[in-house]
């Protein structure tokens, strides 16, 4: 009978471990459970010196859980016959004991039990230890079966087993009715629809603390204090795609484009170009006519900023009796040259002069050399074209200082460029 005992224990635990946790918690429940026991006698007990039968028995246990603990009591009755003797007689059997439940949630919940037993028969009473184990399965919330193998071990070795079948009703069960892994008891948003990740009040996440839980919130990172619509988005008083919070101009009228802040985009203003003034240049010198101060400078004569012809002065001297042109003054005709190139359309006459010193007729061809030597220079070094010089001499006639001291001879010793055109 004791190996019959220890099969069943294992198994026992065998099937506990196969129980998984569910919507139902059992930790604070008081379990009532009537129940029919099959009372296996130990050989050793006797009554008049004859062998009692195996007999059923009625019971009741109730037990009060505490988390995955419980205390609880049992109670049955049950009439046995004697052997070899015609009589049959009354058996109480009573247990107080504490039960260690592996699971308290769901529909499976494995236990065994250990405390004080006491068995009477007829008038006999043995105590003892009391054990059990077994399963709890609740098919309803509140409404199970349970089978279980109790174990009343007696005075002096004497052994009963009682195989059990029982009716288990809970009360005080919390369920989880909305599955959200949070018990009823503690559940303030009871009603959460499946699937829906919940806090530790078992009501729906709402990451941007806007009112509107996640699973239903569309604009989930809406700023803290921002108001918002039945969705989760900030409100859009005015309708143009700018929230409120954003919104600097929140009357926009509809259908009107907006910027970044709200506020309708202003179009450009496209000035109408204005007509330009009418430019009068009488002489087409590039100056007009309200700044022109030289009105009737000829065409292709260079000017200043003024209108006015700007003539660059040539003045070469040559020593006495002398046409060679001393290098100093190259410098001087280049730039005459490169005034001339600026000015096209000019002619020049290159006048040559001389002081009193020897005859008139001597003096004449003396100048005009002068002149011829300059022109030379102007035509065959810097490229002005020969048309456009007039070599001319003037000999004596048109001194420009006294010719009775040798400073005034040396100035009229000259060569001088005239525009003739």
């Amino acid at each position: 009978m004791n190996k019959k005992l220890l099969g069943l224990l294992l198994g026992g635990v065998i099937v506990s471990k196969l129980a998984l946790a569910g919507d139902t918690d059992y930790s604070n429940a008081i379990l009532i459970s009537p129940q029919v026991n099959y009372h296996l006698f130990d050989d050793d007990r006797k009554y008049q010196n004859q062998g009692i039968k195996d007999s059923f028995e009625g019971g009741l246990s109730v037990e009060k859980l505490l988390g995955n603990f419980g205390i609880g009591g049992y109670l049955g009755y049950g009439k046995a016959d004697i052997k070899n003797i015609n009589k049959s007689k009354s058996f109480w059997d009573f247990a107080l004991y504490g039960t260690y439940y592996i699971f308290n949630q769901g529909n499976l919940l494995p236990y065994v039990s250990l405390g004080l037993a006491n068995s009477k028969f007829d008038k006999k009473s043995l105590t003892g230890i009391y054990g059990d184990i077994g399963l709890n399965y609740m098919f309803t919330d509140n409404l199970g079966v349970r089978a279980s193998i109790k174990d009343y071990y007696l005075w002096k070795g004497r052994n009963d087993i009682l195989p059990s079948i029982a009716l288990t009703y809970g009360m005080n069960v919390d369920k989880d009715s909305d599955g959200d892994g949070v018990y009823d008891s503690k559940d303030s948003c009871p009603n959460t629809p499946r699937g829906v990740q919940v806090d530790s009040l078992g009501c729906p996440l709402d990451n941007d603390k806007d009112g509107v839980p996640n699973y239903k919130d569309q604009c989930p990172d809406t700023p803290t204090g921002v108001k918002v619509d039945s969705v989760g988005c900030p409100l859009d008083t005015d309708g143009d795609g700018v929230p409120d919070y954003r919104d600097k101009c929140p009357d926009t009228p509809m259908g009107v484009k907006v910027d970044q802040d709200g506020c309708p985009i202003k179009k450009p203003v496209v000035e109408k170009p204005k007509p330009k003034p009418v430019v009068i240049d009488s002489d087409g010198d590039g100056v007009p006519d309200s700044r022109d101060r030289c009105p009737n400078t000829p065409q292709g004569y260079k000017v200043d900023e003024v209108g006015c012809f700007k003539w660059v002065r040539l003045e070469v001297h040559f020593p006495f009796d002398s046409w060679k042109v001393d290098p100093k003054y190259y410098p001087e005709i280049e730039r005459f040259a490169k005034f001339l190139k600026e000015n096209p359309n000019i002619k020049v006459e290159i006048q040559g002069h001389t002081d009193s010193i020897g005859s008139e007729r001597y003096n004449l061809i003396l100048s005009q050399k002068r002149a011829e030597a300059v022109k030379d220079i102007l035509v065959k070094k810097y490229g002005i074209s020969p048309d456009r010089i007039i070599a001319k001499g003037y000999g004596e006639s048109k001194p420009i200082a006294s010719n009775k001291t040798p400073e005034g001879r040396a100035k009229n010793r000259r060569v001088i460029a005239v525009r003739i055109k």
